[in-house]
């Protein structure tokens, strides 16, 4: 929840309260082969072991979105941080504006099966080879744009992510849904669905018929 915290169901479907650290939830990734539960709060990034011992993570002072990466590995972003973690909670990599991150406020995270970090922010989507993103990296990170300005996109506040095979589903925070083809590490814009306007954070998701669903500001 927004402002009492995560709750876990057992059984019997009742509700227990996890105490995350902090109560304002914007994100939650759930590490089913480790029984870790990420929680992005508006304090942090914490990580619950076995979904219940919870332990702050990093010092970022928001998460606004969590993301698995593979193998073990998380993304977290926020206000002016893009990080990377293990699977028990170390500190993989650290990205910050003030050291020349392109992006400030990272709202929607989402890794495609060949590789590619798309990372939603309030200046347009940015995407890169994650290889590129790691500390082992030796080749200089090369971060591509789709925003309003260059006429991808119709808001450049990206809340929304899901990738879906070569397609790349987008959500804006006023401007609805648009949808890219990617291809050779290009994006191409194939569709729009500007009357979905205001689109929540972590809004959109591919169902089993290829479908999405999607979850706005009025249903």
């Amino acid at each position: 929840t927004f402002a009492s915290g995560p709750f876990r169901p057992d059984k019997r479907r009742t509700l227990t309260p996890v105490d995350a650290k902090n109560p304002n939830i914007n994100a939650l990734h759930w590490d089913a082969k480790r029984r870790n539960l990420w929680v992005g709060t508006a304090r942090g990034l914490v990580l619950c072991e076995q979904g219940v011992q919870c332990k702050r993570m990093g010092d970022v002072a928001g998460v606004h979105a969590v993301a698995p990466l593979g193998g073990g590995l998380v993304a977290a972003g926020g206000e002016g941080e893009l990080s990377i973690y293990e699977a028990d909670g170390t500190r993989k990599q650290s990205m910050l504006r003030k050291h020349g991150l392109p992006f400030r406020a990272v709202w929607a995270l989402a890794k495609s099966k060949d590789g590619v970090l798309y990372v939603g922010t309030t200046s347009g989507l940015y995407h890169a080879p994650l290889a590129r993103l790691l500390p082992t990296s030796t080749e200089k990170i090369a971060w591509k744009r789709a925003s309003m300005v260059g006429g991808d996109l119709p808001d450049d506040w990206v809340t929304a992510l899901a990738v879906d095979g070569d397609a790349v589903h987008v959500g804006t925070y006023n401007g609805g849904v648009v949808r890219f083809k990617r291809s050779a590490g290009e994006l191409t814009r194939e569709g729009a669905h500007p009357s979905l306007g205001y689109v929540n954070p972590a809004g959109i998701t591919v169902l089993d018929g290829g479908e999405i669903a999607v979850a706005t500001m009025s249903g």
